[in-house]
């Protein structure tokens, strides 16, 4: 609110587009700071002391919101702020917004994330669960920074991944014994220990006709593949994550999508047939000018076998996801809870469309995503380009191996298996802590608090960041964690609850820390823009987990109800409730009233 309100005021008397405004290192020198006198005499060639004595002295004459005076400390601007004014302004507008407090104005923009998109032959591992609770925690954070959100799960069908486990199916039954996406993650084990060379012929012949809409092999497949889609599907649920739409790869190819969008790519002149070489009778996207130090840098895009590659696919995915193609799919109802799905004879619907498209993708696949990017430009869509976003992140591995889906090292972390242990331990952590309460109250408790530290300790991490997956950290319930944050709102709900004749506050907050605490709220409208600009939902793990440490250091040296200026003080203590609820709900995490 206020960092943004500056920037904004500084940027305005300035004429630039790339000011920062931070605390000062000393309270002191004042409660906010600027630095750009230094910009400015780095390109003019100019005293930075000067600069910022002219910029004060323009500030001065028109002061912005709250700011009681402008200084100046060597070539650094430093902002005062007038307390009252200001923290009566933030805790009104939170408790006048209350859940919808720090979220942005509506855009009129829709933003599309695309997320999950495994393949459906096993089930969700943690390396996999990575990117399902980073794509919903982008989405959640786009919402509230006012794009209208489509999440969608991309389903591959079609994949010869998917035809060996058919084809496992096909040979020795589908009988299963446990939860469906765990059987078929099993006997994809089996057909990979298996396999000859023969039956890896075999399996080409059946993905081919698996493709044919008029063959029974299509819709059995297609009913295998929806078990296994429903099963992944329920072990998300347990940490709240859902979809809008499933898109389907079967459908995109029956509806024709991809034969529209092959003869859009065949008019740029930087996509080609080979006529001869290596390459011959492959359509080609000829990137040399584009990536001239690389190698090979032009990329197939449709086989000399007339089958396109995974990259084409994405091609005419992301042109369907930006309503480019003419062509549409239709669809019918998935399930209960609202989410939809691509289908062959269904209800055409508005879908795609979208201004802006995130693909939630592992940072491996940079290449062929930046050349999916490069495509919609080549074709003459240079805007649909420039709002195509590649979320790449590392994957979650073990620490001495990765996850593999052919050799089984998934198995014993999967997500269901994590789930659980989860909440096993947080039940034991429950029943130590509060043996008062019943057996209902401390399963229900143990359930939100594992839960949401298997999301918090993911995406606490920078996408960038790899992570070793070690059960000690992944249930790890001290400092920065989900039960920590989950506590700070507990201990805030336990003071509100103890309020029985409130009284109107004064605002009169003069203890330095008051001051932080107020200040680290006003600033929540903030990290949701950084987030949603940036792509990084850890913006907001680091927020709240700052808000929650500065809550407890002014409750920790500050009384409350036995304050004297106890109005001001649980004024104070409902709006850090309500920014800290504010803030798990966006990391998909559950605010508890009692721990």
């Amino acid at each position: 609110m206020i960092k943004e309100m500056l920037r904004e005021y500084v940027e305005s008397a300035t004429g630039r587009s790339d000011v920062t405004i931070d605390a000062p290192p000393n309270p002191e020198m004042g409660d906010y700071s600027t630095a750009v006198a230094f910009q400015i005499a780095k390109e003019e060639r100019k005293n930075p002391v000067e600069i910022a004595k002219n910029l004060v002295e323009k500030f001065s004459s028109e002061m912005p919101a709250h700011v009681e005076k402008i200084i100046m400390t060597g070539p650094y601007i430093n902002f005062f702020i007038d307390m009252h004014s200001f923290s009566k302004s933030v805790l009104c507008e939170i408790d006048e917004k209350k859940d919808a407090f720090g979220h942005l104005e509506r855009n009129r923009q829709q933003a599309i994330i695309e997320h999950t998109s495994v393949n459906p032959n096993k089930p969700l591992h943690m390396g996999a669960a990575r990117n399902s609770i980073l794509g919903d925690c982008v989405a959640r954070a786009m919402a509230a920074g006012g794009y209208d959100v489509e999440v969608e799960n991309y389903i591959d069908d079609l994949g010869i991944q998917f035809a060996e486990v058919f084809w496992g199916i096909l040979k020795y039954g589908d009988n299963p014994q446990e939860k469906y996406d765990h059987f078929l993650g099993k006997l994809y084990i089996k057909v990979h220990q298996e396999i000859t060379e023969d039956d890896k012929n075999d399996i080409k012949k059946l993905n081919k006709e698996m493709e044919d809409p008029s063959s029974p092999l299509s819709s059995q497949s297609r009913h295998v593949v929806e078990k296994c889609v429903k099963s992944q599907i329920e072990s998300l649920a347990k940490l709240g994550i859902r979809y809008d739409l499933l898109v389907w790869e079967s459908d995109i190819v029956h509806a024709g999508l991809f034969d529209e969008t092959f003869e859009r790519l065949r008019k740029s002149d930087d996509i080609v047939e080979e006529v001869d070489g290596p390459l011959e009778g492959c359509l080609v996207m000829k990137l040399g000018r584009v990536f001239p130090d690389m190698k090979n840098p032009d990329k197939v895009l449709i086989r000399s076998d007339g089958t396109p590659t995974y990259t084409a696919k994405d091609i005419a995915l992301q042109m369907w996801k930006f309503g480019i193609l003419e062509k549409k799919l239709k669809y019918a109802k998935w399930d209960e809870s609202g989410t939809m799905t691509s289908t062959q004879s269904g209800t055409e619907m508005e879908f795609g469309n979208a201004t802006n498209v995130i693909n939630v993708i592992g940072s491996e696949q940079s290449y062929p995503q930046e050349v999916v990017k490069l495509s919609l430009k080549l074709i003459g869509y240079e805007k649909e380009s420039e709002n195509s976003f590649h979320l790449a992140y590392e994957f979650v591995t073990l620490p001495d191996d990765k996850f593999s889906g052919r050799s089984g090292t998934w198995m014993g972390f999967t997500l269901d298996e994590v789930i659980e242990a989860g909440e096993k331990k947080a039940y034991e952590e429950v029943a130590r802590r509060k043996p008062e309460l019943s057996e209902d109250e401390k399963t229900a408790i143990a359930k939100e608090i594992g839960r949401g530290s298997i999301r918090y300790n993911i995406i606490k991490y920078a996408p960038e960041k790899k992570i070793v997956f070690r059960w000690d950290d992944a249930l790890n319930f001290d400092g920065d964690s989900c039960p920590y944050l989950q506590y700070a709102h507990a201990r805030c709900c336990s003071i509100l609850k103890k309020v029985e004749d409130e009284q109107t506050p004064d605002y009169a907050f003069d203890h330095p820390k008051e001051k932080e605490l107020i200040k680290a709220l006003s600033e929540m409208s903030d990290v949701i823009r950084s987030t949603c600009r940036e792509k990084r939902p850890h913006y907001i793990t680091k927020y709240v987990n700052d808000v929650a440490m500065k809550f407890n250091s002014f409750y920790n040296e500050l009384p409350v109800l036995k304050s004297e200026r106890r109005a001001d003080r649980i004024a104070l203590v409902r709006a850090t409730r309500q920014v800290i609820s504010n803030c798990l709900v966006l990391l998909g995490i559950t605010p508890l009233e009692e721990m």
